[in-house]
């Protein structure tokens, strides 16, 4: 097994002056559920991605669908919709 981890410092300013791409919503696409995680089965938020205003915040376990792509966001992790609708993932330092 190879696993590769790559990083490269940077600005996000960029992604903030883009146009947003998500449109806003008045109530995220959310359900509730259970995947396979670790090898046990373990309670897991579903979100549609288009649903997902700029600014939401989104706590793993958690998976977030879209047409094009499918982003898993595990425990310990926070998902945030930047102001541009980019998916910006960081350790959640609350816990």
């Amino acid at each position: 097994t190879h696993r590769l981890v790559a990083s490269v410092p940077g600005s996000r300013d960029v992604l903030d002056q883009l146009e947003t791409a998500v449109q806003d919503a008045t109530e995220p696409d959310i359900e509730d559920g259970s995947i396979t995680f670790d090898g046990a089965a373990t309670r897991c938020r579903f979100a549609w991605r288009p649903s997902l205003a700029a600014g939401h915040v989104l706590d793993g376990l958690a998976v977030i669908e879209e047409p094009t792509a499918t982003t898993l966001v595990p425990p310990g992790w926070r998902a945030t919709v930047g102001a541009a609708g980019a998916l910006v993932l960081e350790r959640n330092q609350e816990l």
